[in-house]
């Protein structure tokens, strides 16, 4: 009996070890903080405020005609699903960011919504790929995200249709 029982022990011990290592495995967003153009703090994914979110992501400027295409299909999400935009731009010193930062809202001064969807990412943006599984940086990057920040769906690349065809238990 005593045998048997110390066998159910272990078993339940490596099953425990099992189920968090298949959650340490599944991509998910790290913190990140910020301020979006409009000049908001925001912390993702807490500020998701208990939604699911539509994240679409910028590594090069070179990608705004991708980005912007993404950001003209948020009529294609469902009703109350939000969006935001993020510049995965990395760490640099604080001169810089108010050159990126002047420059981005210049872009974008004529949307105030755009403004308040994007926030430029001066974080460890190496965490954010990693943790993201993100691999391939030379397209913009679509992610479904949960209340929490797990990656429930991605796409990649120009926007062609794909909010369509999340399916309808995700959103």
């Amino acid at each position: 009996m005593r045998y048997f029982a110390l066998s159910i022990i272990k078993l339940c011990f490596m099953a425990s070890l099992l189920v968090m290592s298949v959650g340490a495995n599944a991509a998910s967003i790290p913190k990140m903080e910020g301020e979006t153009l409009d000049k908001v703090e925001r912390v993702y994914p807490k500020d998701f405020n208990g939604k699911s979110t539509m994240m679409v992501v910028l590594f090069d400027q070179d990608q705004q005609d991708q980005l912007d295409g993404w950001a003209d299909a948020i009529s294609d999400l469902p009703q109350d699903m939000p969006m935001v935009e993020i510049a995965l731009i990395g760490k640099v010193n604080g001169m810089v960011k108010y050159f990126i930062k002047g420059g981005m809202r210049d872009l974008y001064e004529d949307s105030p919504e755009r403004m308040a969807r994007m926030m430029p990412y001066f974080g460890d943006a190496d965490k954010v790929k990693k943790r993201m599984k993100i691999t391939d940086i030379t397209k913009v990057h679509a992610f479904l995200l949960s209340a929490s920040g797990k990656v429930l769906w991605q796409a990649a690349g120009d926007y062609q249709g794909q909010f369509l065809t999340i399916p309808d238990d995700l959103k």
